[in-house]
């Protein structure tokens, strides 16, 4: 087999699988634990966004493109078709909710849409939302957009929070006092890029701590 440059990598959210994607949409998923690649197929995955995925099992592979191709789930084990929502377009990034059983879908306008990652089909529209990030250790969800929101997976707002320049939120962690938002800051200069900002988001008051690097 030829050797090929992965255009990009991403791993299953408990880290047991890896779907890689070269520029020409062609993705190869991987077992992590023995090195073995599992299988091989065509997709309609376009760079330029956050735009695959692959589930905690290994079993469904989600691609998404910026045009005409939509958002595409793949069986990982032949690369045949789950389901396709050519109707989606322009799309920017997906996350897969802590259970595993959803796929948030941010777009370059309009709402979000969480989509079952069975059946494609749209379970929610979350208006603005560029993405969403899922808490997987208490009901939590944080959605990036105009006015950046602490939820409840139920949608019910909890906190507004204000960024400090253009926040990327990586991920939840657990704190005694309660959750904490990960995420990372870039200044207006490209080579001056610090730390980590941590917001701990009670129930009523979000209290936040600059760490530096």
């Amino acid at each position: 087999m030829k050797p090929f440059l992965p255009g990009i990598m991403v791993a299953s959210p408990k880290g047991h699988f890896l779907a890689v994607c070269e520029s020409n949409r062609l993705v190869s998923i991987w077992d992590v634990h023995t090195g073995e690649m599992l299988s091989r197929f065509m997709t309609v995955y376009e760079l330029g966004g956050t735009r695959l995925l692959i589930d905690n099992e290994g079993q469904i592979c989600v691609a998404g493109a910026w045009g005409s191709h939509g958002i595409k789930a793949y069986r990982t084990k032949d690369g045949s078709e789950l389901w396709h929502r050519k109707d989606l377009k322009r799309l920017q990034r997906m996350t897969l909710s802590a259970k595993g059983d959803v796929v948030f879908c941010g777009f370059e306008s309009g709402p979000g849409h969480a989509l079952d990652l069975r059946t494609g089909q749209t379970i929610e529209k979350i208006s603005g939302a560029a993405y969403i990030i899922d808490s997987p250790f208490e009901d939590r969800r944080y959605i990036a957009k105009a006015h950046c929101e602490l939820q409840t997976k139920d949608g019910e707002r909890i906190n507004l929070i204000k960024p400090v320049g253009a926040p990327l939120v990586k991920e939840f962690w657990p704190f005694h006092t309660g959750t904490v938002v990960l995420c990372f800051f870039l200044r207006q200069k490209p080579e001056v890029c610090y730390g980590a900002m941590i917001r701990v988001l009670f129930r009523k008051y979000p209290i936040e701590k600059m760490i530096r690097s």
